[in-house]
């Protein structure tokens, strides 16, 4: 016989899954769990962050898509994806 001896190693010890039910009528709303979600992963703090960071957003010189015609993986990328689509139309 197999047994597993893997133990919950989190919350409350011996009711895993505990951590899953809310106190009885905590929330009553659909508002309310929105709510509650949205605190729970998405704080005001980091809300706040990832605003402020895109907003200061600045691209580093030499990261955007090359002008350089012949050495450009995405334009060769997209002339080999035409050819395969104008082969299949022959087909």
């Amino acid at each position: 016989m197999i047994q597993n001896n893997l133990q919950f190693r989190g919350h409350n010890h011996g009711r895993p899954k505990s951590v899953f039910k809310a106190a009885p009528g905590s929330i009553t709303t659909w508002d309310e769990l929105v709510g509650k979600f949205l605190q729970k992963f998405f704080p005001i703090s980091k809300t706040v962050q990832l605003r402020r960071e895109i907003t200061t957003f600045k691209q580093k010189i030499g990261t955007g898509i090359p002008s350089n015609r012949d050495n450009n993986p995405l334009r060769e990328g997209m002339e080999h994806v035409k050819a395969i689509v104008l082969h299949l139309g022959k087909v």
